[in-house]
């Protein structure tokens, strides 16, 4: 299963290529920004934070991440942590797990071409997000 974390506030479930489960999910409409309706995060289900990234639990997503053992990190484990750091607006950190990720999968042929597109897509989001000026409060 491939979750999707759509920008605009959509939760996306792929259980296959023709059936997806879509849920409103109000905690993203705050990252929406200017994005595009296309932009959205995808976690991979079996890897570290899932659960809690798909109930958008970061906090708890957090915590599970820092009870892995980094040396056992496989691509997907470092896929959903560069969504947790961009879903806590670490933009910085998610891109450098996302380019770390996506390397990792390019260099591996076993692993499934739409597996790199989604980190590469996950990448490009991160990318954007550095590149739009963030708001800046009074208190700043």
């Amino acid at each position: 299963m491939t979750l999707t974390l759509n920008l605009f506030g959509v939760l996306q479930m792929t259980f296959s290529k023709l059936t997806t489960l879509s849920l409103i999910s109000a905690s993203l409409i705050a990252l929406s920004g200017s994005a595009s309706a296309k932009e959205a995060f995808t976690i991979f289900d079996g890897y570290v934070g899932f659960d809690s990234l798909k109930t958008m639990n970061v906090e708890k997503a957090i915590v599970e991440v820092g009870e892995v053992n980094a040396s056992r990190l496989e691509a997907g484990d470092m896929n959903n942590i560069c969504v947790m750091h961009a879903l806590a607006d670490e933009y910085p950190k998610a891109l450098d797990v996302c380019m770390a990720a996506e390397a990792l999968v390019a260099k591996d042929r076993a692993v499934a071409r739409q597996t790199l597109t989604d980190i590469s897509n996950n990448l490009t989001i991160v990318r954007s997000r550095l590149e739009t000026p963030h708001f800046v409060s009074a208190a700043d």
